[in-house]
């Protein structure tokens, strides 16, 4: 069969709008690899964004909770 050529510049590889051939199969696959990858690395920079996020929000909660100790110390234990 004849390869057809369509109004996007596209042809099917046997004239077969349905069926594509190898190369076409194989432009897809990577395609969506790339994709996944991309979206496996937004994926993995957001968890270590979330992660420093935390990290960052439990020094400052340990900070506050000690810095509470103190005054707490201090108003039991000093008198001006």
């Amino acid at each position: 069969m004849k390869s057809q050529t369509y109004a996007t510049g596209e042809s099917d590889c046997e004239g077969n709008p349905l069926r594509a051939c190898k190369s076409h199969d194989g432009i897809i696959e990577k395609a969506e690899q790339l994709k996944e990858d991309k979206i496996n690395k937004t994926l993995n920079e957001a968890k270590d964004k979330l992660q420093e996020v935390e990290s960052i929000a439990y020094d400052d909660h340990t900070w506050t909770a000690k810095a509470q100790e103190h005054k707490e110390w201090s108003e039991n234990h000093c008198w001006l």
